[in-house]
Order: C-alpha cells, then sequence, then structure tokens
C-alpha cells in the first residue's frame, strides 16, 4: 500500500485524496452538505455514528469532481465497498484507509485510470 502513496506523491495526486467520500454534518445540531465539487448520494439522521437531533448528515462523493484522480471505498466499522464506478479501477485495499479501522472487509482505494493509451491516426 505505501507503493501506491509514494506513487501518488511522485505524480502530485496526494492532495487529491483530501478528496474522498464520507458523511458530513456534525451531532447533535447536524447540517450537512457537500464540500465544493463534491455531489450528495444519500442522507441520514446517523450516518457514520451519532445520530442528529436536528437536520442530516449527507453522504457525499468525489466522483463529478474532475480534479479527484483517487478516493477510499468503503465506510467503518464494516468496510464493504460497493463496485467500482464507471471510469474508476481499485488500486489497493487496506484495514484503515482514510481513517476508521474496519472490523470487517477492507476499504478499496480507487483510482481514475491516469495511463491513457492513444491510438496514432493510420
Amino acid at each position: 500500500m505505501q507503493q501506491f502513496f509514494m506513487l501518488f506523491s511522485l505524480l502530485g495526486i496526494g492532495r487529491v485524496l483530501a478528496c474522498s467520500p464520507g458523511w458530513y454534518g456534525t451531532a447533535p445540531f447536524c447540517d450537512g452538505e457537500c464540500p465544493t465539487g463534491m455531489r450528495q448520494t444519500r442522507s441520514d439522521d446517523c450516518g457514520d455514528g451519532h445520530c442528529c437531533a436536528t437536520g442530516h448528515k449527507v453522504y457525499c462523493e468525489c466522483i463529478d469532481n474532475p480534479g479527484c484522480a483517487a478516493f477510499w471505498s468503503g465506510t467503518a466499522p464494516f468496510c464493504d465497498p460497493e463496485s467500482c464506478p464507471s471510469g474508476w479501477h481499485e488500486a489497493g485495499r487496506s484495514d484503515w484507509g482514510d481513517g476508521g479501522y474496519c472490523v470487517s472487509g477492507k476499504k478499496r482505494l480507487l483510482t481514475r485510470d491516469l495511463l491513457v493509451s492513444r491510438k496514432t491516426p493510420s
């Protein structure tokens, strides 16, 4: 896994990992909003833990953000990530990923295909 982080660092992608899916909104007074460049895919009163007395938590993903080249998929403690979104590929797995330990399953590091093969016209 360390090789992936080194590769991302060398390619200047390390900053992009900050764009990772997750729950936004802090209990007990939740007013969850997605950061710029991310989109909401669902909402919940409890999300990833403590429940909201007011408002909702929102789950945000960076799939629509063209600047996002990698993110962790899977939410602790029961990490069972969904299938890769179209245009994304699994680059590695980890018990920790972007934080929160998986007691079952593993988080997956998903990346966009960075090396695009181009055919030259004949």
